[in-house]
């Protein structure tokens, strides 16, 4: 039996590739279902409990400072106290990423899920501050493998029509999380409860998460697929030990080798080389420096530079403008983004990092406008406009709000590219440095450079030195559009690179004569839109063709081998344009005949 596989007649076989694994590579290896089972379970309700703490450590600082007694919190502690989880998270990011290439997945994740729920129930009761700072850095410490995990696991698992959105709503989770903490803490401490009631409650959804994940097998939790070769060799191991002892393993192969793993120093020089990484990760810092110093300057700013303003109107729009603006960002982007194609190739990249461009546009103008407000607002010298505020105060909050929309349709998508061109096995620790880096430029640097900005006019008015502040908040966006204008040269020059690639795998597929290395071959060339070079279509046109004899059990020897000379290959491609422009003709020729054989016989 015979099938219609790209343009060439491939004979539904073992030794051919089904259609359904070069879709969706992983759905030989994992079913959707179970897929889908690992990502609500892991990537969106561990990632919301993760978050969890973030709203509801600010919201248990009233009751926290009122149980210090004779030693109160000063503000740097409650600084350092609200940080530590960050210092943790970038102390962590590169060795969990460096341990994921080298260890098992589900064994890795077991103990850190397990540390974390720990470290957080034991903060609810913590006094000391000694103890509380270090249980959260050790929340820190356990929630970056979560991130490096969720980010490499979604690029490989994810389904290719579903990867930018799976990316977006692990961003809603992580802030609705951070909304839940707040609401539990702050109205729960308002209310009579204890500020450790909202640490043990996320403490017991986190507890449910890691029993879920014992019982998930360890192939579910796999970062990179297996080659064959590799599903092989599991295969062989698993029956030896099922002739043996009667056990199988469903994770012989689920992670590298230690022997087999890249060494560190290579993947740093990989990834310095890699200029759509680098760019890509400055980006996503960008995103996350916005949203952290608009969230630092929000309270204090608003209500310095507009006096009248209730401090409960303010904290409520803050809620309004980021939450709306985030989701709104959040949804739109990714849904966009997919529905164009999505990232998942070279050229898809490409694209990808066009429309990326103007949403950094967008968030450039709209910071633009933004300082335009604070300006006309000092410029027309009324400070006191009532608990309202005025037409200065809404048009600079329409202004916020696009800016944490366009920055959070980008997320997404930033944090999948900047995975998608990084080779496979070495996924973990790229991961790993990006939440680094990220960490670093974005959620750190949020509060201290805009604080850094105000120092430097400490002469001033309050309110002047904090308009200052989120006036070079909102400024900054402007260098999203060089980021993005960057990665889309480097992105174009990667293309460029893997169409290569793609000719040299080609190469060694003809040498061998093997119909799965032509097939895949194929597809990847496919990938990097190799057929839209002459030279391309005319090898893909031979690609199939050979596929198709070695399939029905012939050799190649009817076939030009790849030689790389062009001209063979143009006289190649040009012979099998007049055999197939030769047999639309005689069918043609054969449908008039029938058609006139029937006129006449009714």
């Amino acid at each position: 039996m015979m099938t219609t596989v790209d343009g060439g007649n491939v004979p539904a076989s073992s030794n051919c590739i089904s259609p359904t694994e070069l879709l969706d590579p992983a759905a030989s290896h994992v079913s959707r279902t179970a897929r889908v089972l690992v990502f609500v379970v892991l990537c969106q309700g561990v990632q919301m409990f993760m978050s969890y703490d973030g709203g509801a450590v600010p919201a248990s600082l009233v009751e926290l400072q009122k149980k210090a007694g004779s030693h109160p919190w000063s503000e740097f502690e409650l600084g350092l106290l609200g940080s530590m989880d960050k210092i943790g998270m970038v102390v962590a990011s590169v060795p969990w990423g460096w341990s994921l290439q080298r260890f098992n997945a589900k064994l890795l994740m077991a103990v850190s899920l397990f540390l974390n729920a720990g470290c957080t129930l034991a903060f609810g009761f913590l006094r000391e501050k000694s103890w509380m700072y270090l249980a959260k850095f050790l929340i820190g410490v356990t929630q970056a493998l979560q991130g490096v995990w969720s980010t490499v696991w979604t690029v490989t698992m994810a389904p290719p029509d579903r990867k930018t959105m799976w990316f977006g709503l692990g961003a809603v989770s992580a802030g609705l999380g951070n909304g839940i903490g707040y609401a539990v803490a702050g109205f729960g401490t308002a209310n009579g409860l204890p500020y450790a009631f909202a640490f043990q409650l996320a403490s017991g959804v986190l507890g449910v998460c890691w029993i879920a994940l014992l019982f998930f097998p360890a192939s579910w939790l796999r970062i990179r697929l297996p080659t064959h070769e590799e599903d092989a060799r599991a295969n062989e191991v698993e029956e030896t030990r099922h002739r043996e002892d009667g056990r199988s393993t469903d994770d012989a192969t689920s992670e590298t080798s230690p022997a087999s793993s890249p060494a560190t120093l290579q993947d740093l020089k990989n990834m310095m080389n890699n200029k759509v990484y680098l760019w890509t990760a400055l980006a996503i810092s960008l995103t996350m420096f916005e949203v952290s110093a608009i969230q630092f300057l929000w309270n204090r700013a608003f209500t310095e530079i507009l006096p009248g303003l209730n401090i409960n109107f303010v904290t409520l729009m803050s809620l309004v403008v980021s939450g709306a603006g985030g989701g709104v960002g959040i949804a739109f982007g990714p849904w966009f983004i997919d529905s164009r194609g999505g990232f998942g190739s070279p050229p898809g990249v490409i694209r990808t990092i066009k429309v990326l461009w103007y949403f950094q546009l967008v968030a450039a103008l709209a910071g633009g406008a933004g300082v335009g407000c604070l300006y006309g607002k000092f410029h027309t010298k009324q400070h006191d406009t009532g608990e309202w505020g005025d037409e200065w105060l809404w048009m600079l909050w329409i202004s916020i709000f696009v800016v944490i929309a366009a920055q959070n349709a980008c997320v997404a998508a930033l944090c999948g590219i900047n995975v998608e061109v990084i080779p496979e096995p070495s996924r973990a620790f790229a991961s790993g440095t990006e939440m680094t880096v990220r960490n670093v430029l974005g959620y750190m640097c949020g509060p201290l450079l805009p604080a850094l900005v105000m120092s430097l006019n400490s002469g001033s008015e309050k309110s002047w030195q904090l308009a200052l502040g989120l006036g070079f908040v909102l400024a900054v966006n402007a260098v999203g559009i060089g980021l993005i204008g960057a990665c889309s040269s480097s992105a174009t020059r990667f293309l460029a690179d893997q169409q290569q690639v793609a000719f040299g795998k080609l190469r060694l597929a003809f040498q061998a004569q093997d119909a799965v290395a032509l097939r895949r071959a194929v597809d990847f060339a496919k990938r990097v839109d190799l057929e839209v070079l002459d030279d391309g279509r005319a090898v893909v046109g031979m690609a199939n063709q050979a596929i198709g004899q070695l399939c029905a059990g012939q050799g190649l020897s009817q076939t030009l081998v790849l030689t790389g000379d062009q001209e063979e290959l143009h006289a190649h491609a040009s012979q099998l344009e007049q055999t197939v422009t030769h047999q639309e003709g005689r069918i043609r020729r054969q449908h008039l005949e029938l058609e006139r054989l029937r006129g006449l016989l009714s």
